[in-house]
């Protein structure tokens, strides 16, 4: 192969001196080319180990010839042929400048604002990265190789999608005519499965041990809980130690567990009954959208033991309510509030989305559906930021409102010093609540008293 130079190499090379630019950019044309004319779609949109393996092996000849050619044109390549390959494999298949990125543990969310990358980093905080894309339309092939696997596209016809990336992270972009000032604009949110197990979240200084144990039995007692926090506070992460309490259990695991998702992100795989139920957007085809509240309601067909709604944003909240108030114990939904007092506004102002109710009804009617509420918030201390739950609180009943305002009893707290304990609060009710919906009698005092020493 030495003494030869295939036309490929010869195109390239001939790229290369001319004036018209990178010479990377014929490289990756070509190559693509080669991919399609060697795989199918299916291969280039979901490529598995052997894929990968070859497109290498072709990748590395090809990389091989073009430097051959550069070098007897007399210009340098400076990248290394190894390198040269991985590049081409991350933009043909994978997400180019950005695939390293991806790969690094520590970061939250990637935003890129046509061609340039920012990172949200929870050790090193935001910063640009000094990677960048080389088009706007290669941002525009990354989000289709994405997006192409739900069967979705982004296109000025179509200026906007939301789409789950292979490794679960939450991809959304919006593109010209709808962004005035940029072609593309992508937002990352990474799925970082930092938490699988109460024990995780100990560690993680999320919860103390105390007050893991307590909401151990309070999850295994089929109380309904409600896990509430703003944007980035760990709500899904928590979600996924509360269902593997339920997976670690021998008797519990058994049960039949129904997951509502918008993207797949709740981890189910220590569940042998488990289904996964999520939500579709309509496209211009005419296939009409399946939304939440559609998933809440097949779900009561279903014969559930355990509803688990990943997050409430809307009407689906009074499906939701009415299952809870029908004998469908054991529930965890996630919502976005502000603080523990803030979620049953929260819940008021979605639950009018779908129907003019007076604020005491939707109110009673919350009250008398969940029993707890756990309230999470992200806190910087430094250069780092932690997830920690900050209220840990009963719900009572709606006999117990006053008037027009649903009063929410605090059990643990953490005021700067960690969560702890608030005096004088029992909640013997929820004793009394995990007897009757799971046989199971259980001292949750044990965790309170534990939790003062």
């Amino acid at each position: 192969m030495a003494g030869r130079v295939s036309p490929f190499a010869a195109a390239v090379g001939g790229a290369a001196v001319s004036a018209m630019g990178d010479p990377y950019e014929d490289l990756l044309r070509q190559a693509r080319e080669r991919m399609v004319q060697t795989f199918n779609p299916a291969q280039l949109q979901d490529p598995d180990q052997q894929v990968l393996d070859r497109a290498r092996q072709l990748l590395g000849q090809m990389v091989e010839s073009y430097t051959l050619h550069l070098q007897e044109k007399g210009i340098t390549v400076s990248e290394d042929s190894e390198s040269l390959v991985g590049r081409l494999v991350d933009d043909i298949f994978g997400f180019g400048p950005i695939a390293r990125l991806l790969a690094t543990e520590t970061v939250e969310e990637i935003i890129i604002n046509g061609t340039e990358v920012w990172v949200i980093d929870a050790e090193r905080g935001k910063y640009k990265a000094e990677v960048s894309f080389r088009s706007p339309q290669e941002v525009v092939n990354l989000v289709n190789r994405v997006a192409m696997r739900q069967r979705r596209q982004i296109d000025p016809s179509r200026p906007k999608v939301d789409a789950q990336m292979s490794d679960g992270s939450r991809l959304n972009a919006v593109m010209s005519p709808i962004v005035n000032n940029y072609p593309i604009v992508v937002t990352i949110r990474r799925h970082r499965m930092v938490a699988r197990r109460m024990e995780d979240l100990v560690r993680l200084g999320t919860l103390t041990q105390q007050a893991a144990d307590f909401l151990r039995a309070c999850i295994l007692g089929k109380l309904n809980i409600v896990v509430a926090g703003g944007t980035g506070t760990g709500k899904t992460n928590t979600l996924n130690a509360f269902l593997n309490a339920v997976a670690e259990d021998p008797v519990a695991r058994f049960e039949r567990v129904l997951v509502l998702e918008d993207t797949p992100e709740v981890d189910i795989s220590g569940l042998p009954d488990a289904v996964r139920l999520v939500t579709r957007e309509a496209n211009e085809e005419g296939t009409r959208a399946v939304t939440m509240d559609d998933l809440v309601r097949n779900t009561l067909r279903m014969r559930p033991d355990r509803i688990v709604t990943g997050e409430a944003r809307g009407e689906e909240i009074i499906s939701i309510i009415n299952a809870a108030n029908t004998g469908h114990d054991g529930q965890l939904l996630t919502v976005h509030a502000n603080s523990a007092l803030d979620v049953p506004v929260r819940i008021v102002q979605m639950a009018q989305l779908a129907r003019d109710l007076p604020e005491r009804v939707i109110l009673g009617w919350f009250a008398d559906a969940f029993d707890l509420l756990v309230f999470l918030r992200r806190i910087t201390v430094g250069e780092k930021t932690l997830r920690k739950v900050v209220q840990i609180a009963e719900i009572p009943p709606s006999r117990f409102m006053e008037g027009d305002k649903l009063p929410v009893n605090l059990i643990f707290e953490d005021k700067g010093r960690g969560l702890r304990h608030v005096p004088g609060a029992f909640p013997s009710r929820l004793e009394e609540l995990i007897y009757v919906r799971s046989g199971h009698k259980v001292s949750l005092q044990q965790y309170l008293i534990e939790t003062r020493r």
